[in-house]
């Protein structure tokens, strides 16, 4: 079961994209080997935080709530409501996806308006600005060890 949503989640999620829009302008100062590490590190720690996060779902409908085009990019809203505590707040989950390839993936996921990309990137240059590189990698190489 594993394998299918590792599979699913790598069809759907651009981890390149990811890992570029993560670093924002620390992309360009990488060399072509740390650009490599940092995007597989960064794509199992995406794989298991929604991995993770997945079981959570499992008690939520998930409905389609509209889309929005954005230049090169289609926002898809949708809303997560508990499926048996009509008492439980709502989710707003919303995928920003673009075209890689020929098929759009997600580049984005924000969830309560708290962007995925935006809140790794501000903990990642805040890293790099202050340890540097290798430090930002340990710590992802720790979190992944920790079983985060």
């Amino acid at each position: 079961q594993k394998k299918k949503i590792r599979a699913l989640f790598d069809e759907m999620l651009d981890y390149e994209r990811l890992a570029k829009d993560s670093l924002g302008e620390q992309w360009a100062a990488r060399s072509e080997p740390e650009k490599k590490e940092f995007s597989e590190l960064l794509t199992q720690l995406i794989r298991n935080n929604y991995q993770r996060n997945l079981k959570k779902m499992l008690d939520y409908r998930i409905d389609y709530a509209g889309e929005q085009a954005e230049q090169h990019e289609i926002l898809v809203k949708t809303v997560a409501k508990h499926k048996s505590d009509p008492r439980a707040d709502t989710i707003d989950v919303s995928f920003r996806l673009a075209d890689a390839g020929g098929r759009y993936r997600v580049v984005d996921i924000i969830t309560e308006d708290s962007s995925l990309v935006r809140t790794y990137r501000r903990q990642f240059v805040r890293i790099l600005k202050k340890d540097g590189f290798a430090k930002l990698t340990d710590k992802m190489k720790k979190k992944l060890a920790d079983g985060d």
